[in-house]
């Protein structure tokens, strides 16, 4: 081996050993300022314990459940009016969305040829009462005759029988005079009670067939609402009970007017008619009415928060019960143990749940995140005894 090649190696031996001496020094560096470090530092004292808010558990027998059902509103009465006869719409006087009172003449038809025909027959009761005046001078001639033997028996019971015929033919022409009186009368539509006419079907000039819708009417007086409901909370009703209906963001009062006798089909529920104590003119037909109505539900639990749930395995839930512990490190007085819970009900931010949580006992209401089972804490100022 070259001497140059033995110098170098002597070189990297040396800066070896050099490199392994400087890396002892300092791991002795370290050790020693970790173990002054140690023996200068005093004591760490022990942490206080977390204070938690808790509610006390109130066991109960049943629950109420508050459900909202949606309905629509509707007038006491609608018609869609329109002519018992046919003919010429000659007129409609009346628009949509305008107030009309009972009586009220809304539309007429075309009463031309009603008029000839009423003017015929007022001739042929004319000539009709003519032929029976003039019977009936015939009949004191003959009933004359008669007393003086110049007119037979038959001459006068045939003068008496054509009295009467000419006199129930007047009638009957006045009878007749009657009828195209009364269809003169239908020829003008008029308004069946107080109301607002909501739609127009036909313009004048359309010939209208009989029972033809010509408008639509609706009551001014206090509408009703219809709202479906389960036929169990129906049973729980009665007529005449007061109830609150929410109408485009206000609230009416209102009281059961009837519940109808049978099942809606389609959706299983009771039909409730509710009188409203409103005017028709703050509201309209078709609105959407909302209520809400309690049930009695007889099941065992008790309320919660619903901060006081927490998420389990299998899609249950628990809670964290505050059990008395006695005095430990940090001033703790309970120990928080994990209760699972199952959830029957939530409502406006409380659930009803059943579990193995005694009566009185001390549930975390809030703030889950920060504790764990088995946790030290101290009950909030004023809970449970707490100083």
């Amino acid at each position: 081996m070259s001497p140059d090649r033995l110098a170098r190696l002597a070189r990297g031996r040396t800066g070896a050993a050099a490199t392994l001496a400087a890396l002892a020094l300092g791991a002795g560096v370290l050790v020693g300022a970790e173990r002054w470090a140690g023996a200068e530092r005093p004591d760490t004292p022990p942490r206080e314990a977390l204070v938690v808010r808790t509610v006390s558990v109130a066991r109960r027998g049943h629950h109420a459940v508050r459900r909202a059902f949606v309905g629509r509103i509707e007038p006491r009465r609608q018609s869609a009016v329109g002519f018992d006869l046919s003919g010429e719409l000659a007129a409609v006087t009346v628009e949509e969305g305008e107030r009309v009172e009972r009586g009220q003449r809304l539309a007429a038809l075309d009463t031309q040829r009603l008029r000839a025909e009423r003017a015929e027959l007022r001739a042929a009761a004319a000539e009709a009462r003519a032929e029976a005046e003039l019977a009936a001078v015939t009949l004191d001639r003959v009933r004359g005759a008669h007393g003086n033997d110049a007119a037979s028996e038959h001459e006068l019971d045939t003068a008496r029988k054509r009295v009467a015929a000419r006199r129930a033919a007047h009638r009957r022409a006045k009878r007749r005079i009657e009828r195209v009186d009364v269809e003169l009368a239908k020829s003008r539509l008029r308004a069946p009670f107080d109301a607002v006419v909501a739609r127009r079907h036909l313009d004048p000039g359309h010939v209208v067939q009989a029972g033809e819708p010509v408008l639509r009417v609706l009551e001014r007086a206090a509408p009703e609402a219809r709202i479906g409901v389960p036929a169990a909370m129906a049973a729980a009703l009665e007529a005449g009970d007061a109830l609150r209906v929410r109408v485009r963001g206000r609230g009416h009062d209102a009281k059961v007017a009837r519940i109808l006798p049978t099942t809606e089909r389609a959706t299983r529920s009771v039909d409730l008619v509710l009188a409203l104590d409103a005017p028709a003119d703050g509201l309209r037909a078709g609105d959407l009415a909302r209520t809400r109505l309690k049930r009695r539900v007889e099941e065992a639990g008790f309320w919660l928060p619903l901060s006081a749930l927490t998420a389990s395995h299998r899609g249950l839930w628990a809670c964290y019960v505050a059990e008395p512990g006695g005095p430990a490190a940090g001033g703790a007085t309970h120990e928080l143990v994990r209760r699972p819970i199952e959830l029957l009900h939530a409502a406006r931010g409380r659930a009803f749940v059943s579990g193995p949580v005694p009566d009185g006992a001390r549930v975390v209401a809030e703030g889950l995140h920060r504790v764990v089972a088995g946790q030290p804490v101290v009950l909030a100022k004023g809970e449970g005894g707490a100083p």
